[in-house]
């Protein structure tokens, strides 16, 4: 593990430095496509809530307390970057009836995929016989930049989540917490 935390270590400053270059280009992108991907998120929680709504009519969900975003880290091995999107009851994880979708932000995927090259050109020409895990490690590393942007964007889309008929019209309780992150004690409220 060692090695593992000296790679990180190395190209800690690099993925920064390399992640704020692409900040600025998606930050533009994205207040150039803002009502786009507002549109494509809108739709999967229009779905969500629609299913949740079915759900508790036929008393298979209770009140939903916590509206999750949570990046598939999984996803980002197999390059689809997805974040699943999901509806909990009180039980949150435990929820048997969980409602969830998923969400891929498809105008960050070659910003993405240009920066995992980049770093993995890299510290492919300085590391010898570089393990797959290890690999794996810097590229949740690096990828912990994007979710940050993505919590950004989940959070400027709250309100019009909140603003929504379909919102209004599943049975919840009376302060929904909105979550991004991962599971556990990953999760942060927004």
């Amino acid at each position: 593990m060692k090695r593992v935390e000296n790679i990180l270590n190395d190209y800690k400053e690099e993925s920064e430095k390399r992640f704020a270059e692409s900040r600025l280009l998606l930050t533009k992108r994205y207040s150039e496509i803002r009502e786009d991907v507002k549109r494509d998120i809108i739709e999967v929680f229009r779905r969500l809530f629609q299913e949740t709504a079915k759900m508790q009519s036929s008393g298979n969900k209770d009140n939903i307390y916590f509206i999750c975003m949570f990046s598939l880290m999984s996803s980002v091995l197999t390059k689809s970057y997805k974040y699943q999107i999901s509806l909990f009851g009180k039980s949150m994880y435990l929820d048997p009836a969980e409602c969830s979708g998923d969400y891929i932000p498809v105008f960050m995927i070659p910003f993405i995929q240009r920066d995992m090259e980049y770093l993995q050109k890299l510290i492919r020409a300085n590391y010898v016989r570089l393990r797959h895990y290890e690999m794996e490690q810097m590229i949740f590393m690096h990828m912990d930049h994007y979710n940050g942007l993505m919590k950004e964007i989940f959070s400027d889309l709250a309100e019009d989540i909140r603003n929504m008929e379909e919102y209004d019209a599943i049975d919840k309780c009376d302060s929904v917490s909105f979550l991004f992150g991962g599971y556990g004690d990953y999760a942060e409220e927004i």
